[in-house]
């Protein structure tokens, strides 16, 4: 479907171009891929081919941050509401009830899309019920400025992303970007504070799931609480990242973790999340070099964070071929009992028995397979 959409989009453009007096030979690819990034509809396409005269489709794609401002037209006898997308977007959004505009405009600060209870969240407030927040979107959804698709978590909702545009600038005209925003990262933190233990659980794939729809959203929530120095709500963020971001593949996330460093004091965890990604994404000497700041103080008094610090140090010592690895990864596991959850600590010893048995230690490891049977 999406494929046939970007060949009617590169179709479109190239149609327009020509009728404005281009006759370039455009890429076929990066035309399938800027009719994507203009969510297919049809008036910013046509806005983009006017803008060919002047710019390449690859140069006008690079501007698209900003498409409100870049896709203007001029052409007579078009209505006045087609003449830029963003006249076309308001005139849409005037036909809108005030409570509706509220609710639109705070939706845009989602990123990649949002499930309902995020929604009532974030959307709704001292001023707003969020059972009101479930009326609005429902009738945005049936006026087509909410997108809505079922998935096997439930139904998720989305703007395309020229109407997110628009949301996003009427939340800043109105002044209330700073306090939704602070309850989007809010709501991620919480999410975030059951995924670390529901990514321990032994059932695992729903928050497997979970973690990944909402990907964009978590990098949004990050970088909102560097802005703001928030480093507990740093912390949350980054821990369950340890666990999925390695197994997702999804090693931007030691980015993230890097770049909470620049909170005073650190966050909790960041430099160990850091460590871990950048060892696992294949970045051996910025492991090595972040290592060389973990803190030296045994966390006995939270051994979530004891786990993850020792994990680091293992994940360090192996990228040195140091013999103090094994000593770090029987410190991890010990860490991961204590904080009473057995389906880590067998996580973590089976990556141990892969250790050994890599290292020819065949006895030890057999032993330490044993020793995780007896306490799963």
């Amino acid at each position: 479907v999406y494929k046939r959409q970007d060949e009617d989009g590169a179709r479109l453009f190239r149609d327009r171009a020509q009728a404005a007096g281009v006759h370039a030979e455009f890429d076929t690819v990066a035309l399938e891929r800027l009719s994507r990034r203009l969510d297919g509809m049809p008036l910013a396409i046509e806005l983009a081919a006017a803008r060919c005269e002047s710019m390449s489709p690859e140069e006008i794609e690079q501007r698209l941050d900003d498409r409100l401002r870049l896709l203007r037209g001029s052409r007579r006898g078009r209505m006045e509401r087609h003449q830029t997308l963003r006249n076309a977007v308001a005139w849409s959004y005037e036909l809108l009830e005030p409570l509706e505009q509220r609710v639109f405009d705070r939706l845009s600060v989602f990123a990649g899309g949002f499930m309902l209870d995020a929604a009532r969240f974030v959307a709704g407030g001292d001023d707003i019920d969020p059972n009101e927040v479930e009326d609005a979107i429902a009738s945005l959804v049936a006026r087509s400025m909410v997108l809505a698709s079922i998935t096997e978590d439930g139904t998720r909702y989305r703007l395309l992303e020229t109407l997110r545009q628009f949301g996003e600038d009427q939340l800043v005209t109105d002044g209330d970007v700073a306090s939704v925003r602070e309850r989007h990262t809010r709501y991620f933190v919480e999410f975030m504070r059951r995924a670390w233990s529901g990514l321990w659980s032994g059932d695992d794939p729903p928050w497997v799931r979970a973690v990944g729809r909402e990907y964009e959203n978590l990098r949004v929530a990050v970088y909102s609480a560097i802005e703001s120095q928030d480093r507990e709500a740093l912390a949350a963020l980054l821990k369950p990242h340890i666990w999925w971001a390695w197994h997702a593949l999804r090693y931007e996330v030691g980015g993230w973790a890097e770049a909470a460093l620049s909170v005073k004091p650190e966050p909790d965890s960041a430099r160990s999340v850091a460590v871990h990604l950048r060892v696992h994404g294949g970045r051996p000497d910025d492991a090595v070099r972040l290592a060389s700041g973990l803190k030296d103080q045994v966390h006995h008094d939270d051994p979530d964070e004891e786990c993850l610090w020792a994990w680091a140090h293992f994940n360090a010592n192996i990228v040195t071929e140091s013999p103090d690895a094994s000593r770090w990864m029987r410190r991890w596991i010990d860490a991961g009992r204590r904080a009473g959850n057995d389906a880590r600590a067998a996580a973590i010893a089976s990556i141990e028995v892969a250790f050994r048995i890599m290292a020819a230690d065949t006895d030890e490891a057999r032993r330490i397979a044993e020793e995780s049977y007896e306490h799963a």
